[in-house]
């Protein structure tokens, strides 16, 4: 899915025009126009974060051609990932605790 079809789907579930999404936003509305047809996309990071907290969606979304369903599930998958690594972490610093411990008494 590509930028431009996002702005656009999201922009019609609101049932905003491209005019009323351009003023919600600050922006200029050929520049809506040139994302949702000319697959245009912002050169700023600050329009992908207004973009991000006007849609209440992740700023990676818009910066990814993942629909919104496989982009969740990947961002799931980093987290498992990652979770798994912290507890692993966390174990080996109580296995240290634990001997520091044992150590000292």
């Amino acid at each position: 899915m590509t930028f431009g079809e996002k702005i656009h789907f999201l922009r019609k579930r609101k049932s905003l025009s491209q005019l009323e999404l351009s003023r919600l936003l600050g922006i200029h509305r050929n520049t809506i126009r040139d994302w949702e047809n000319y697959d245009v996309r912002p050169t700023s990071n600050m329009v992908y974060t207004i973009l991000a907290d006007y849609f209440q969606l992740p700023v990676g979304y818009f910066k990814s051609d993942l629909p919104l369903y496989p982009y969740i599930m990947a961002e799931l998958n980093n987290l498992a990932e990652r979770i798994t690594e912290l507890e692993k972490i966390l174990q080996n610093e109580k296995k240290a605790d634990d001997n520091y411990e044992h150590f000292i008494n």
